[in-house]
């Protein structure tokens, strides 16, 4: 009961509508796709294309405890004040680095 069609143009944007209904991170009770969205994440990657996390900017929002952790994880020595946390994550990744915090990615979902 359909039709054949043969318009790139049109079978390319229904595609892209199916592929953006599946993967919105949207978890919610009318469409469910966050699960999908973390498993599209992590078939491509998706953690190796986010931004590099480990600037003053965004560790400032830590709390003390917060990067106290973030520093454990990277096999790094807690540290008297916050500032100097974040400069020695900072400085761990370094200028060309990437990191992105666990709770972010999409690896460890």
């Amino acid at each position: 009961e359909g039709h054949l069609v043969r318009d790139p143009a049109l079978l390319r944007h229904h595609a892209m509508a199916v592929v953006r209904s599946i993967a919105n991170c949207d978890v919610s009770p009318y469409d469910g796709s966050g699960p999908q969205a973390l498993l599209l994440g992590i078939l491509f990657g998706a953690d190796s294309h986010m931004p590099n996390m480990a600037n003053e900017e965004f560790l400032k929002t830590y709390s003390k405890p917060g990067i106290t952790k973030a520093l454990k994880v990277e096999g790094l020595a807690e540290l008297q004040t916050g500032k100097l946390m974040r400069a020695a994550l900072m400085n761990h990744v370094g200028e060309g680095g990437h990191w992105v915090p666990d709770a972010a990615g999409f690896a460890t979902a």
